[in-house]
């Protein structure tokens, strides 16, 4: 097993990437955490449907390494989160390791964002992403489900 990871000292975020050789074939799984707790260790549309009536915040993070848009938002989407929304947990799903996870998801642009809060599906963006919009569309059912 090949294990490459960034830790960072402040420990908000941990994203973990792992491949691992099973009789041949690569598989590869994302592990994110969010203040150490980590979310989820192989990514199936039952995982993450269970991930997402489990959290009572979450934002699925849907993405494509040739994507450039989607290499530079994520660490502003991960900043965003752990600065402003701490109790929101987020999940990156690699869509060319999970193409199924993606389709069942109705994703077929990236990057795309799906907002969760209480099991249901509340926002999603695709393509071009506002920072601004995003939190301020995060802001108002955060505050109330959090009571912040």
């Amino acid at each position: 097993m090949k294990l490459l990871s960034h830790f960072e000292a402040n420990n908000c975020l941990t994203a973990v990437s792992l491949t691992t050789s099973l009789k041949g074939n690569l598989k590869n799984m994302s592990i994110f955490a969010g203040n150490s707790e980590l979310m989820l260790n192989e990514i199936t549309v039952q995982s993450l449907t269970n991930l997402t009536q489990i959290h009572p915040a979450i934002l699925l993070y849907f993405y494509s390494n040739q994507c450039a848009p989607c290499i530079s938002l994520r660490p502003k989407v991960e900043e965003l989160l752990s600065g402003e929304f701490p109790k929101m947990k987020l999940q990156l799903i690699d869509s060319q390791n999970y193409p199924e996870v993606t389709a069942s998801f109705g994703v077929f642009t990236f990057p795309t964002l799906v907002i969760f809060f209480e099991g249901k599906e509340f926002q999603r963006y695709s393509k071009y992403v506002s920072l601004s919009q995003l939190d301020e569309a995060i802001s108002r059912p955060y505050n109330m489900l959090f009571e912040v």
